[in-house]
């Protein structure tokens, strides 16, 4: 499962700190489910129409499940505190 972010993210154990762009707050990703790896992949931007509206970076959320997943993978996005 991937799960695209904008802003300054960073991996903490089994979940993802995320501050948003432009100071518009800042959220915790945590998932539930059949995940055996969870990893960050950045991708730098070079195109000035998207580093307009993304920043300079966008961050992929990667989630890798069982060979054969059962169950629910749940993933939760909540205002930090």
């Amino acid at each position: 499962m991937h799960l695209l972010l904008a802003g300054e993210v960073h991996q903490r154990g089994d979940r993802v700190v995320v501050h948003a762009l432009g100071g518009a707050g800042t959220v915790v990703l945590t998932w539930d489910g059949p995940v055996t790896c969870a990893a960050l992949e950045v991708r730098e931007l070079d195109d000035p129409l998207l580093t307009e509206v993304w920043g300079d970076r966008l961050t992929r959320l990667v989630l890798r499940l069982d060979a054969v997943p059962t169950g629910t993978l749940t993933t939760t996005v909540e205002e930090a505190r």
